[in-house]
């Protein structure tokens, strides 16, 4: 995670949250979208090795998030904002092996990112701009 310059915020038995750019100048958008690309080849390819059905997919949202500890005997950390329930939307959204990012995602990552449009995504308001991250430009789309 320090490589990327992530942290992770919330997990449950399923899922976990991580934000990137807290407390920095820069969002690290890039740095993000890499360890979502590298997370979810390395479980795809981790449950084709071992005859596993792992269903790793991630979703990518950016904006400004509220953060804050609550409580005072069981002490947690929360993340607040549209931009964390997005992410974990379209996560769950993902089919397996992909990654769908937010359309102020796709943008941030420009060129560096071969980052296509998704026209309709079932469970999603019509609104809502989303794109699947293929991976970095030139890399092969496909999880191993």
């Amino acid at each position: 995670l320090e490589r990327f310059g992530l942290e992770r915020v919330q997990r449950s038995s399923g899922n976990s949250l991580f934000l990137a750019g807290l407390a920095q100048d820069d969002a690290r958008t890039d740095d993000a979208a890499q360890f979502a690309w590298e997370t979810v080849r390395l479980g795809s390819g981790i449950g084709a090795e071992f005859g596993l059905d792992l269903s790793v997919r991630a979703g990518m949202a950016a904006g400004e998030v509220a953060t804050g500890v609550l409580g005072t005997d069981r002490v947690s950390f929360g993340v607040w904002g549209d931009p964390p329930g997005l992410a974990v939307t379209l996560a769950s959204l993902a089919q397996p092996g992909q990654v769908l990012a937010g359309a102020s995602v796709a943008d941030e990552l420009g060129d560096d990112w071969d980052v296509g449009p998704l026209d309709e995504l079932p469970g999603l308001a019509d609104d809502i701009d989303v794109h699947v991250l293929n991976g970095p430009a030139g890399a092969r789309s496909a999880p191993e």
